[in-house]
């Protein structure tokens, strides 16, 4: 069987190259994404912030944990998973059972769900979208 190779050529001038290799080294510039599928944004580290925060801080939404409580939280989801993996261990597959126990030991050191913003670049003035990504979090392996 023979498969076949993308050539990917450079569609950059030397100019953009310049530019973007000096963006990559600079530490107070974050590149979030856009909303609607908009492309990549630039934002100052400070601003991103700024911004998560006026979102983490609505406590309509959100609670704060102390750490010790959020991973206690975490380890009890994780024991949670466990007994109900045993529970109805006779009703899985083995492959599904094999699955969720391999996630929940690739999620023991961080179990949380990844948190990043999407600037909305359509309104004005600018606002942004919170999204809190569970892909690497405990409970994924359950929701496939």
């Amino acid at each position: 069987m023979s498969y076949l190779k993308h050539i990917v050529r450079d569609n950059l001038t030397p100019y953009q190259r310049k530019l973007l290799k000096i963006l990559r080294g600079l530490k107070s510039v974050v590149f979030a994404l856009a909303d609607k599928n908009l492309g990549s944004v630039a934002v100052s580290l400070a601003r991103y912030i700024k911004d998560g925060l006026i979102h983490l801080q609505d406590a309509s939404t959100y609670v704060i944990l102390p750490e010790h409580e959020a991973l206690q939280e975490g380890l009890q989801l994780q024991e949670d998973i466990l007994s109900w993996l045993s529970k109805y261990r006779d009703d899985l597959s083995f492959e599904h059972w094999a699955y969720i126990k391999s996630k929940l030991n690739d999620t023991a050191d961080e179990p949380f769900g990844y948190f990043y913003l999407l600037y909305k670049l359509h309104k004005t003035p600018v606002k942004t979208r919170p999204v809190c990504s569970d892909c690497a979090s405990t409970p994924h392996a359950l929701g496939q």
